[in-house]
């Protein structure tokens, strides 16, 4: 029998909380609204839509066997194609993930290596940085500022020899600032990304929510530069984990090669639910 001392891997060891935010807050008091997260109010939630979509699927042979089965890497034709139609893409673009930081993770880490250097906004959502750190990147930080990230800073840092491989960006009512990227500014990140070749994940799951002025539209997806990532957390429910990417055709090989190596494909039976309550009944 050895004597060796058990212990984690390194990869997990070198790991350290990139803020204490949420220790430092505490817990709310009773009755008050608490702005430390994402999370809807489940009382808003659809839960009767929910169910009844639930029912549906188990109800019909053909969708409960395809439910309980496994299911394609990329996800549910039916699902990419309604989203497809959302972001203007083709669904062959489209990859259903397990929630947005899901979807976040896998696309850093099928488009960062060890090493290189990664642009994130300041301030950031927590996780962001706890999935930016498995990439091995170093992490590079430009401020964010009422109209969102500071894309002259951006630039400036670019012209003065920065070379990141990846932008990560929330461009609309950015968790925690809550500002939304002008117009103008995602017009110019986008050629910048272009001229000095790294990518753009946009990290969107609030834009959907917007209660007053005009909607802007996202990232231009039609940029090969340019990765979307969503999720239904939102809007239908945190509990059912199911989000998406928008993918260049040259990254989207590699996000399948590492959902291959992970997590093999979403839950088959949540995937058709939300197709039930998305695709079929609008």
């Amino acid at each position: 029998m050895t004597n060796q001392t058990l212990q984690l891997a390194d990869r997990v060891r070198g790991l350290t909380a990139p803020t204490t935010f949420g220790r430092v807050l505490g817990v709310p008091p009773e009755g008050a609204v608490a702005l430390t997260s994402g999370s809807p109010d489940v009382g808003l939630l659809p839960a009767d839509e929910i169910a009844d979509a639930t029912a549906a699927v188990i109800a019909d042979p053909v969708r409960r066997a395809r439910a309980l089965d496994y299911a394609a890497r990329p996800g549910s034709l039916e699902l990419r194609e309604w989203i497809a139609e959302r972001e203007g893409v083709d669904a062959s673009r489209v990859f259903i993930t397990n929630g947005a930081l899901h979807a976040i993770s896998v696309s850093l880490q099928s488009t960062v290596n060890p090493g290189d250097v990664l642009v994130v906004e300041s301030p950031l959502y927590p996780l962001a940085l706890s999935v930016a750190q498995l990439t091995g990147a170093a992490i590079e930080t430009v401020p964010t500022d009422a109209h969102g990230l500071d894309v002259d800073a951006l630039e400036a840092k670019l012209s003065a020899g920065l070379r990141p491989s990846a932008v990560y960006v929330v461009p609309d009512f950015q968790n925690p600032s809550g500002a939304v990227l002008a117009p103008e500014r995602r017009v110019r990140l986008v050629e910048l990304a272009e001229r000095y070749g790294f990518v753009v994940v946009s990290d969107n799951p609030y834009a959907t929510l917007r209660w007053a002025g005009e909607d802007i539209p996202d990232l231009d997806p039609a940029s090969d530069r340019v990765i979307h990532a969503n999720t239904f957390s939102k809007v239908l429910g945190p509990g059912l984990r199911v989000g998406w990417l928008v993918l260049p055709e040259w990254a989207y090989p590699g996000a399948v090669d590492i959902r291959a190596r992970t997590d093999q494909h979403p839950s088959s039976l949540i995937q058709e639910i939300v197709a039930e309550i998305a695709a079929r009944r609008g």
